[in-house]
């Protein structure tokens, strides 16, 4: 496994759970 930027790893996931939260909040507005 490779850790070389921790804090680099740290904020994509954050954004990957941040952006799938958005699109799925965007799909039930959708669907409403």
């Amino acid at each position: 496994k490779h850790s070389h930027h921790p804090t680099a790893q740290t904020q994509t996931e954050a954004f990957v759970h941040v952006f799938t939260f958005i699109v799925t909040i965007g799909i039930q507005v959708a669907l409403l």
